[in-house]
């Protein structure tokens, strides 16, 4: 079994587990969510982790600009 992050929650979870609802992609608890809004989810997920970068970017430019 392996350990994969779920694309919509982005919790741990392991795959391929007997009887259990995960998929490749999504965790059990979200993979039993409307295919509609897990979509959603998962590009609200993406988009959250973009800004993350984003913002990690901006913060190191400004820490070498302050030295």
């Amino acid at each position: 079994m392996a350990e994969r992050a779920c694309r919509a929650c982005g919790r741990p979870y392991e795959y391929p587990e007997r009887k259990s609802a995960a998929t490749r992609y999504h965790c059990a608890s979200c993979a039993a969510v409307e295919p509609n809004a897990r979509k959603a989810l998962d590009l609200l997920r993406i988009e959250i982790r973009r800004l993350h970068r984003r913002l990690d970017a901006i913060e190191k430019g400004s820490a070498a600009r302050d030295e």
